[in-house]
């Protein structure tokens, strides 16, 4: 504004000039226009300071406004301040509004909802409560479905342990007899639980073999007899056992097996010691599979150095084995320690130790008698009998007829074939006590019982053969031939096509004997045939026991070549009985062998021996 006012007299003073500028006529005129000039400066100043005046005036009321404006601002700050106040409080206000409002529409959509839903599940719970129904039935059965698939999956690999154990525990004792003797073949379950097991794992890498794989192969190759390889795959078991996170059963297990094997490969040292290892590291574990293995490994050890002869030793540890398990009720300890009792009455017996040996089968009976698990019986049932033969051996042959009595009068009619089979034998022994108590009758009457009990029993065919061949030799003694011949016969007729050695040797020994009857009723062609017969059927068999027969037929045939005056056969009988059978070590065949020596001898001197005669078995 003060610039505008100090310009207008500038414009004025402008326009003058101009006007002077444009009429320079006269000098009149000059001079009216210089004092017009002057009495406008004269203006201009008046009005210049009125305009300085009233610039003064209006920088005051500037100053003045702007006094007030600032008065103004502040109380417009003051009330910006207390708008954003009121802006917080109705900002709180509408959140309480609209929280209030929301909890409303909530409680209102709920009940509304509530409501609803009520109303559809009043239309629809009829069907929704079947369907809950059957969704929970499904659930329930599925549940229970699986719980069985768990069950029968625990169930199938724990009856997979099982079956092995059971089956190893077949295997490996398999031979074993306290006699030192053959125990016949593997149980047939047995077997095929092992072979089943050792063929699932031909699929399966060997480098991922666990112990207990290496433990199936071995027991396979072990059934089959190579021991050999058995070994290394129990050695090589053990080696795995010792690297991983392996259990102690499955270390103690394969030691077990590894210490059968070395027994049977005859290392019987290396036996015992692996024996001792078992005792050594797990001896004092109470877990029962444990305690169970370190039972058969001192049983093991046992039996080894009852082969060994150390029958002393043996005793020891068939004690030791009675005094830490025998207070044990688990049906497995129970059963290996009757097994060691029974196995100390044998060695007993081979120490001459006759009084001793029946006291320890009177404990064996005293223990166990009313155990009904079949194992214990069958070991009572042994250690009766056993009891049975020692008397036998002791003279006391009453005493010893009425045990085996009273073994038929215990188990004559359990259908389980090892009482049956001992139960067999009780009835042969008792049939042959008779005979020496001269009791003929008794005696065929029991051969009987026997043909008659098992006679179609194929399990029993030795029991059987043993009574008739028996039976044939009685009717001899009674002068009975041709019953004789006859019963000879029989087993000849039954079992000449079997193949197991001991019946081969009954029939063997049954034609002998057919022999000698024949030989008895005149019919010295007949019995020498007999005698060619057995020569072809078993002149090339090496097994000691036919030997026997093939070389006491030859003799025979010699003796009744003589008697017939056929002396030259004769001695040529004489010298092939020296020549196949002269370097023979066994007892009974040097003692036929020596017999045929004397016969000939006489022959070469007299031409005749008026005292040869035939031998029966």
């Amino acid at each position: 504004m003060r610039r505008f006012l100090f310009g207008i007299p500038l414009v004025v003073m402008l326009l003058a000039t101009v006007g002077a500028f444009a009429a320079p006529e006269s000098s009149t005129d000059i001079r009216n226009t210089q004092a017009e000039l002057r009495m406008l400066e004269k203006d201009v100043s008046t009005i210049k300071e009125h305009i300085a005046i009233r610039l003064d005036a209006q920088d005051k009321r500037v100053g003045d406004l702007g006094q007030i404006t600032a008065q103004q601002a502040n109380h417009i700050a003051a009330v910006a301040t207390q708008t954003t106040y009121l802006g917080y409080l109705i900002t709180f206000v509408a959140f309480v509004a609209g929280l209030v409002t929301y909890l409303s529409a909530t409680r209102r959509a709920k009940a509304e909802a509530e409501a609803a839903s009520k109303q559809w599940f009043e239309e629809k719970a009829n069907g929704l409560l079947k369907r809950i129904e059957e969704l929970e039935s499904e659930a329930l059965r599925a549940r229970e479905a699986i719980d069985v698939h768990s069950r029968d999956v625990k169930d199938h690999a724990d009856r997979a342990h099982r079956d092995m154990d059971a089956a190893a525990a077949t295997v490996l004792s398999r031979k074993t007899g306290a006699d030192g003797s053959e125990q016949g073949d593997a149980d047939a379950n047995a077997a095929i639980t092992i072979r089943e097991a050792s063929e699932a794992l031909k699929s399966k890498a060997e480098n991922d073999f666990s112990p207990d794989d290496h433990f199936a192969r071995g027991l396979d190759e072990y059934l089959a007899g190579r021991f050999d390889s058995a070994l290394a795959w129990f050695d090589k078991g053990l080696a795995v056992a010792s690297s991983g996170p392996y259990s102690n059963a499955s270390s103690a297990r394969l030691l077990y097996a590894r210490a059968v094997t070395l027994r049977q490969l005859g290392r019987h040292d290396d036996a015992i010691a692996a024996c001792d290892e078992v005792d050594r590291h797990f001896g004092t574990d109470n877990a029962p599979a444990l305690r169970e293995l370190v039972a058969q490994s001192l049983h093991n050890k046992g039996f080894t150095l009852g082969q060994l002869s150390r029958h002393e030793d043996e005793i020891v540890i068939y004690d030791d084995i009675d005094r830490r398990y025998c207070t044990d009720n688990a049906p497995a300890l129970r059963e290996l320690v009757a097994k060691a009792l029974y196995n100390k009455g044998v060695a007993l017996s081979q120490l001459g130790r006759h009084e001793d040996e029946i006291v320890t089968y009177d404990e064996v009976d005293l223990r166990y008698c009313t155990d009904n698990a079949p194992a214990l019986r069958e070991q009572v049932a042994q250690a009766i009998f056993n009891r049975g033969v020692t008397l036998g051996q002791l003279g006391r042959h009453e005493d010893e007829i009425a045990t085996y009595d009273e073994v038929d009068r215990r188990y004559g009619t359990d259908n389980a074939p090892v009482l049956r089979e001992q139960v067999a034998w009780a009835l042969f022994n008792k049939g042959f006590t008779l005979g020496q108590l001269g009791r003929h009758e008794d005696e065929i009457v029991t051969c009987d019982e026997v043909d008659r009990r098992y006679g179609t029993d194929k399990a029993l065919r030795e029991q059987v053969a043993s009574a008739l061949g028996a039976k044939g030799f009685t009717l001899a003694q009674l002068g009975r031939h041709d019953e004789a011949i006859i019963t000879y016969e029989e087993v000849d007729r039954r079992y000449s096509t079997d193949n197991a050695p001991a019946l081969r040797e009954q029939v063997a020994m049954a034609l002998v004997n057919r022999g000698v009857a024949l030989s008895q009723l005149g019919r010295h062609e007949d019995a020498i045939a007999t005698c060619d017969e057995v020569d072809r059927r078993y002149g090339t068999d090496n097994a000691p026991a036919l030997n026997e027969q093939v070389a006491e037929a030859l003799v025979n045939k010699g003796g009744w070549l003589s008697d017939l005056g056929r002396t030259a056969e004769a001695i040529a009988v004489f010298n092939e009985i020296e020549r196949r059978f002269g370097a023979d070590e066994h007892p009974s065949v040097r003692a036929i062998v020596d017999q045929a020596r004397e016969q000939r001898g006489r022959l070469d001197d007299d031409g005749h021996d008026d005292n040869a005669g035939p031998e029966a078995n």
